[in-house]
């Protein structure tokens, strides 16, 4: 008996750091998954705040699941699973810039916008486009030119998804 073995291989991600300040951190993800790539189960390393800036992609975690583009903000809790398949793209991936923190961070944070005693976690999967924080984003991707350090932009982006 002879037995045939599909090689399965990973869609390639590669992973750029953009800003890194007292826990957190600001990084580009580029992920070439196609639409028959098969969608790999991953685990939230930290808390995250993801502006999706180009393709469209289907997240599902347990906060919930949603078919983003760009624009569309996805959520992430520390330890929690999800996966991300591309079968409504368009073949090329995607590109997305992550904000992402520790909880005890998140927590601090709530805390300093009033918001003290609430869960550092996010209750649902995804927001759509919010053109403020998307500038905020793209300030903080291109250098900071408008005078953002990076914890004055998450606090700002905070406020805006909480």
């Amino acid at each position: 008996m002879s037995w045939t073995h599909a090689a399965i291989v990973e869609p390639e991600r590669r992973y750029r750091p953009l800003r890194a300040d007292g826990g957190l951190r600001l990084t580009h993800c580029r992920c070439r998954a196609a639409v028959g790539d098969r969608p790999l189960d991953e685990q939230h390393a930290s808390c995250s705040i993801t502006l999706v800036d180009r393709g469209r992609f289907t997240y599902r975690t347990r906060a919930g699941a949603a078919v983003l583009g760009p624009g569309w903000l996805m959520l992430g809790n520390a330890g929690d699973g999800y996966a991300c398949s591309h079968e409504d793209g368009d073949g090329l991936g995607d590109d997305c810039t992550v904000l992402s923190m520790p909880a005890s961070l998140l927590d601090g944070a709530l805390e300093a916008l009033g918001g003290g005693g609430a869960s550092p976690r996010f209750d649902r999967a995804c927001l759509p486009p919010l053109p403020r924080v998307a500038r905020l984003f793209r300030a903080l991707d291109d250098g900071g030119d408008e005078g953002f350090a990076l914890e004055e932009a998450t606090l700002a982006i905070l406020t805006q998804v909480r």
